[in-house]
């Protein structure tokens, strides 16, 4: 900013001398020092031209060119003034749109909303269990209990009438096949159409009013929780949805066709019917990691500590003997949801996101 020129006691002149400025779009200020009308160019690149402009009004300022001045360089500061409050309530509105898209409402959360869901679907699960079954598994779990016993009896019938086999031996023979090969058994319902129950078990958790159960949905849902809300909000409801659905649906098929004896000569990775979301946790935390990988400037996505306690656990109950902690745990469903969640996150990075 420089000084361009001072008029003692000239207010008016130095108020024209300022507007002519303003109307040759000569950015410049008006101040009044003691007795003194000083003029500040405030771009120095703006200078030479203004003492241009100076010395041309100082040799007559009462021209006729400059008797409107005043009104031209009122109209042009309105017109700046409604640009700039134009421009304020821009930015104010993206500002809020920022705020909106990383602000997490908990009447939109979709990590809330899964959190309800899985309670409500517990405890109708507590209120329809019977003695004959429960009515929410059956419903929603991978395959119905009638539907194995049914296939299982059909297997059996076919080797005695096939192979001409009793009964004990065609059942000895079906059980060997289930336990140490591909088990068809429990995607009998799915075969038939029922497509929603390679999903739905993951909204399920262990039925009935055991510690054990209270515990199982207690532990996904705290961990849902923690390590949903920020994933949600850093990469978007759609992507989050993408990634819960395909860890979800490996997590629940791999055990459930899996031999029952187990896999790679761990009795851990056994088959079995899943329920519950451990393996999407475990997708998750395994898409956090892969991208906190390939992509640094993301910042922590899984704490290195979770992720450290989280592969502890499945690295002991893996190698435990009959699956390690609580028999029911599926570290099979475990293990499929942390390498679906590694692939996500790859393949996720590679398509440019």
């Amino acid at each position: 900013m420089r000084k361009l020129i001072s008029y003692p006691a000239e207010p008016l002149l130095a108020q024209k001398l300022h507007a002519w400025l303003a109307v040759n779009q000569i950015d410049a200020r008006c101040k009044q020092v003691d007795d003194e009308w000083e003029i500040w160019v405030l771009d120095e690149d703006q200078l030479l031209a203004a003492q241009e402009l100076a010395a041309t009004f100082n040799t007559n300022p009462d021209d006729p060119q400059f008797a409107t001045v005043l009104n031209k360089a009122n109209k042009i500061e309105a017109e700046k003034d409604k640009l700039q409050r134009v421009r304020r309530k821009e930015a104010n509105k993206l500002e809020r749109q920022q705020q909106q898209r990383h602000s997490v409402r908990p009447t939109k959360s979709l990590t809330r909303s899964i959190i309800l869901l899985c309670s409500v679907l517990f405890g109708a699960s507590l209120v329809f269990q019977t003695s004959d079954g429960n009515f929410i598994h059956e419903s929603l779990g991978i395959v119905r209990t009638t539907s194995i016993n049914e296939s299982y009896r059909e297997r059996i019938i076919y080797l005695q009438q096939s192979e001409n086999l009793a009964a004990d031996a065609a059942k000895t023979r079906v059980d060997t096949m289930l336990n140490s090969s591909y088990n068809s058994l429990r995607l009998e319902d799915i075969k038939r159409g029922q497509v929603w129950r390679m999903v739905t078990p993951i909204f399920l958790h262990a039925p009935g009013a055991s510690l054990s159960s209270f515990l199982h949905i207690l532990f996904n849902m705290y961990w849902l929780f923690a390590l949903g809300i920020g994933l949600e909000r850093q990469f978007g409801a759609g992507n989050f949805v993408l990634l819960i659905l395909f860890t979800g649906v490996i997590s629940i098929l791999l055990p459930a066709i899996a031999p029952e004896d187990g896999m790679f000569g761990l009795t851990a990775l056994g088959g079995s019917k899943v329920v519950g979301f451990s393996g999407v946790i475990y997708g998750i935390i395994g898409f956090g990691w892969i991208k906190m990988k390939m992509q640094p400037h993301l910042g922590t996505i899984i704490p290195s500590f979770v992720f450290i306690f989280m592969m502890i656990w499945l690295g002991i109950g893996l190698v435990s003997p009959e699956g390690g902690f609580f028999g029911a745990i599926s570290h099979l469903a475990h293990a499929a949801g942390l390498l679906a969640g590694m692939a996500f996150g790859y393949a996720h990075t590679q398509l440019g996101h």
